[in-house]
């Protein structure tokens, strides 16, 4: 037996995502399960919710530095975050 379940979002968001899910093969309805179903499983969402998914500045130049052979590596963790990285205040 099914339900259905009325969900109201922005009509460019729905456009957009449908495409998407389109081209993977799924449905909407699909992953509004998959959703459910790892919500019950888990008793949390399957992912963080945040404001931004986008890297800040300070990130991105990090990630450049990486790419081009700078940063620094540590042989552990406890290493790491023994160092004192300008960070705090």
């Amino acid at each position: 037996m099914s339900a259905q379940l009325h969900v109201s979002m922005d009509i460019a968001v729905k456009r957009e995502g449908t495409n998407i899910l389109k081209k993977m093969g799924i449905t909407p309805s699909q992953v509004i399960t998959m959703l459910f179903k790892q919500v019950i499983n888990t008793h949390e969402l399957p992912f963080r919710p945040r404001l931004s998914s986008a890297p800040n500045q300070a990130t991105i130049d990090a990630i450049e530095e990486t790419r081009n052979g700078g940063g620094k590596t540590f042989k552990s963790a406890r290493e790491m975050m023994s160092v004192d990285h300008g960070y705090t205040k």
